[in-house]
């Protein structure tokens, strides 16, 4: 409650230093009249709309509008939350042919499962996961030859694909095409057609920018490595019925490794609680339910599952190798997300499975007991061997929490599943409710527990932290702050700083540590925190994978060159002005202008880099690049002051007696005006990320933009004085948006015609 009236805000790293500053870049973007089609914060400029991840055409998201950041969030995954659930009791009760009991539990279970507490800061997941059973829903009703059931998937599909998650959308497809009959494929063709047509129309506007995006990105060509990070290992299966929370453990550093990749879970827990698996047991022998939906729902369980495990199995090479589009997609363990949707609604329609078949009963029975056996083994015999392979006994503190909790969780579990036995020999009278009752307090008061604390907060007092020196690290003129990263880029932290990235916070005792990163974070203006005040920064990380390649490797080359004159030359032409460290070995040649301390061992040294490019400027020679940026760039026959590297066209030497200067008359997120003034033909360098989409006007005439030093926008300008303009305007875009538009326009006329007369009655939709 205090997360919805504002008094407390979610706190997460991507949160903090990827989606609120974005929404604040969009906010930005919209309140100075420009579309809210670029970031102009982050990596010299980067692409908003078509950045799914963003959610721009997404409507929930109008929250922004009327609320602050962090209210916002938290209504949105509420919302979502309670959305979701929603549609997973409805699967469960369409399952159970029309069992609200079985919608209630199937519900409740989606709620109370580790894996939507573990998507609560995961804002685009969150949300895409919320649809899937939706979008299930409706291809049942397709299957099922309802009326306008191809319209409505249609609808839905296109509002997840909005969503921005790619990787629930690809996993629903997978998991749809389960639950359809092979003679529906041909037999209904023409009403997946429509459904295919008309979502893909709706979403237009959020994927055709998003392909071309990628498509130009490291994301098209990620490494297995890369796609294979965060792989389920086989061991965490044991949480998903079982009270063991993985995270939560003082692992040993060699299991860490194994399990999480050394770092924290992608996803937090996959914990769901001991009834899910009985209960789903009574679903799947269930025979009032028809067998295809069985086997969907046990194929798909089992078929995510082996998905998740990424690495450690065969079936994620598989599933790559069959569908290549999928290698776009990272971290194996999100397939755990459809799975946990499928186990909750499958419970739900247990519970109807247990009132009306023997076969489901005898199936839950054995089911319970195998579990009752396994925590049993856990809490007693194997307590001890648990604890010595996997655990490391050297923190003590820790050690002593588990002693304290697992074998007390466990006993709950089996007291659960005991109940339920118990339940099972008695499914009727008040005996029979009164158990069940306590059945589903104790999932609740078990969940509620494991969970406690799950999803850290911070007071929004905390949010309101601006740093005092603000002003000293925000560069003048329009240039750029370029922030030494410790923790990206592996190596670094012990190279200049002798210690790990992310420790030593210093001076905020009196906060929560997730507090104190935040605003030690803000302090140091880490990237993107400085979006908040308007901040641009320059070769910040590739978080996202998103950045043009070129760009990519540039930024990775920098890092390169740290310590030679190569770091100042890179400076100097990409416009830097300041640059935030907090450490000075191999920053000689450039000028300290403050130390200041903040909540680190160490003082920030704020530098400042001389004789830095302004935001535009002119130079006469042209150059041709190899194909290698950096090399080319780094090249000491190579004056950026005097010459332009470009792609193609002709090439150029820089004139003797050139005059010549550029002055930035306007700029938008979208737009830039540029008034020049030469007395030979020159070249007009703006210090803007190059991407698909920007066009260029010299006087009004379309003139060609061409890539400037390996990363920036120019175009050739004769000599006199021109007023020189350019957009940011991706065809992908206007055609997508006008897609998107023209069929929501589309799905509003045929609901407004196709109303019901107040005399007319209408079959519930998600029956």
């Amino acid at each position: 409650m205090p997360l919805l009236l504002g008094a407390a805000a979610l706190y997460q790293r991507d949160l903090f230093l990827l989606y609120f500053p974005l929404v604040q870049s969009v906010l930005r973007s919209v309140s100075e009249g420009a579309l809210p089609l670029r970031d102009i914060t982050s990596g010299f400029g980067q692409p908003l709309l078509g950045d799914p991840s963003c959610q721009i055409l997404y409507p929930p998201v109008l929250l922004h509008l009327v609320l602050p950041p962090h209210l916002a969030y938290a209504w949105f995954v509420s919302l979502h939350s309670v959305f979701g659930a929603l549609g997973v009791g409805l699967l469960a009760r369409r399952l159970a042919s029309g069992s609200w009991s079985a919608a209630a539990v199937g519900g409740a279970l989606w709620l109370l499962s580790g894996p939507l507490q573990s998507l609560a800061t995961l804002w685009h997941h969150m949300s895409g996961a919320a649809w899937i059973p939706w979008v299930l829903l409706c291809v049942l009703r397709v299957v099922d030859r309802e009326p306008r059931a191809p319209r409505w998937l249609g609808a839905v599909f296109g509002l997840q694909i909005l969503a921005g998650s790619a990787d629930m959308c690809a996993m629903t497809v997978l998991l749809a095409a389960l639950f359809i009959p092979l003679g529906d494929y041909l037999g209904s063709a023409r009403a997946w057609f429509q459904s295919a047509a008309l979502g893909l129309a709706l979403s237009a506007g959020a994927w055709l920018p998003a392909a071309e995006l990628a498509a130009n990105s490291a994301r098209a060509t990620l490494s297995l490595t890369a796609r294979t990070f965060w792989s389920l290992h086989p061991v965490t299966a044991l949480e998903f019925f079982l009270p063991v929370p993985w995270s939560a453990f003082p692992l040993r550093s060699e299991w860490r490794e194994a399990l999480f990749e050394g770092r924290e879970p992608f996803l937090g827990s996959m914990f769901m609680g001991a009834l899910i698996l009985p209960l789903g047991v009574a679903a799947l022998l269930d025979g009032q339910i028809p067998r295809l939906r069985r086997i969907a729902c046990l194929v798909a369980a089992a078929g995510g599952f082996a998905i998740a495990l990424g690495k450690h199995a065969a079936a994620y090479s598989f599933a790559v190798t069959l569908i290549p589009p999928l290698q776009i997609l990272r971290f194996p363990s999100k397939a755990m997300i459809p799975v946990a949707v499928i186990l909750c609604a499958l419970a739900g329609a247990g519970v109807a499975s247990l009132a009306r078949s023997d076969r489901s009963r005898r199936g839950s029975m054995i089911a319970s007991a195998l579990l009752a056996f396994s925590a049993a083994a856990l809490a007693g015999p194997l307590f001890g061997t648990f604890l010595d392979f996997f655990m490391d006994a050297s923190r003590t503190d820790q050690i002593r929490e588990v002693f304290a909790n697992l074998p007390r969780d466990l006993v709950i579990s089996m007291g659960m599943l005991g109940l339920l036995i118990l339940f099972l020999r008695r499914p009727a009278g008040r005996a029979g409710i009164l158990i069940g009752t306590v059945l589903f307090l104790g999932h609740v008061y078990q969940s509620v527990h494991i969970h406690a604390g799950f999803n850290p907060t911070v007071a929004t007092s905390v949010l309101a932290y601006r740093p005092d020196h603000l002003d000293l690290l925000k560069p003048p003129g329009g240039g750029r702050l370029y922030v030494y990263d410790y923790s990206l880029f592996k190596g670094r932290a012990f190279k200049y700083l002798g210690r790990e990235a992310g420790a030593l916070v210093q001076g905020l005792d009196a906060l929560t540590p997730e507090a104190a990163a935040m605003v030690a974070a803000r302090a140091y203006l880490s990237p993107l925190t400085g979006a908040f005040w308007g901040i641009e920064y320059a070769w910040d990380g590739d978080l996202r994978m998103l950045f043009d390649r070129r760009l990519s490797a540039l930024t990775t080359g920098l890092r390169r060159v740290e310590g030679t004159p190569g770091l100042l030359k890179l400076l100097q032409l990409s416009g830097v002005s300041r640059v935030a460290a907090l450490h000075d070995q191999g920053l000689k040649e450039l000028r300290l202008l403050q130390t200041q301390k903040v909540f680190f061992a160490e003082d920030l040294r704020v530098f400042e880099v001389p004789d830095s490019l302004p935001r535009a400027f002119l130079v006469t020679g042209r150059r041709r690049t190899t194909g290698d940026d950096l090399r080319d760039l780094m090249d000491l026959s190579f004056d950026h002051r005097r010459s332009v590297l470009v792609d193609s066209g002709a090439v150029r030497e820089p004139a003797l007696e050139f005059e010549g200067a550029a002055t930035i008359t306007e700029r938008r997120a979208d737009r830039l005006v540029v008034q020049s003034s030469a007395n030979h033909p020159a070249f007009l360098t703006v210090i803007e990320g190059m991407m698909p989409g920007w066009r260029a006007w010299v006087d009004g005439v379309p003139a060609r933009v061409e890539r400037a030093n390996g990363a920036f926008i120019g175009v050739e300008v004769p000599a006199g004085t021109h007023r020189v303009e350019f957009r940011f305007l991706p065809a992908t875009a206007v055609f997508g948006v006008s897609l998107s538009i023209g069929a929501g326009l589309l799905l509003i006329l045929l609901w407004l015609r196709e109303r019901p007369s107040p005399n007319q009655a209408e079959a519930p939709l998600f029956l």
